[in-house]
């Protein structure tokens, strides 16, 4: 009989293995230790029963599954830490860009053609960062 556990972030109910200290949650896909894992109520219950015979065949999907399309093919990111990491990047660039096109051009009009484009490099290079990372995490 497998013990299930929900995530203490976003209640969504997991079956950990005993061999793993920690897990990337498929609700949230943050990383969690087992230990931190907590008896679900049974309302998840009652949503894990549902979404397990999803899997395995019926006409609803979980939200596990749309995130590996969202992930490898299209859609959104809604991952926090994603999107935080993608923010740092593109401000460090812009931040760099600003500096290199100040200090290569007249200081005001070198600084703003450096922020934008730091900010299109930032973006597309941390989007495209993050897009490989996730392709081979799935």
């Amino acid at each position: 009989m497998t013990t299930l556990r929900a995530c203490p972030l976003c209640r969504f109910v997991v079956e950990p293995s005993d061999d793993c200290a920690t897990l990337e949650c498929p609700g949230c896909a943050e990383d969690v230790e087992v230990s931190q894992l907590q008896a679900p109520t049974e309302q998840e219950l009652g949503a894990y029963e549902q979404t397990s015979g999803a899997r395995r065949g019926g006409a609803n999907s979980s939200r596990a599954d749309a995130q590996v399309v969202m992930d490898v093919v299209a859609g959104v990111n809604l991952r926090k830490k994603d999107n935080l990491y993608q923010a740092v990047a593109i401000l460090a660039c812009m931040a760099m860009g600003a500096a290199v096109g100040a200090f290569v051009t007249e200081p005001v009009p070198g600084m703003i053609a450096g922020l934008v484009i730091g900010m299109i490099v930032g973006t597309f290079g941390s989007g495209i960062f993050l897009m490989f990372y996730r392709m081979f995490r799935h």
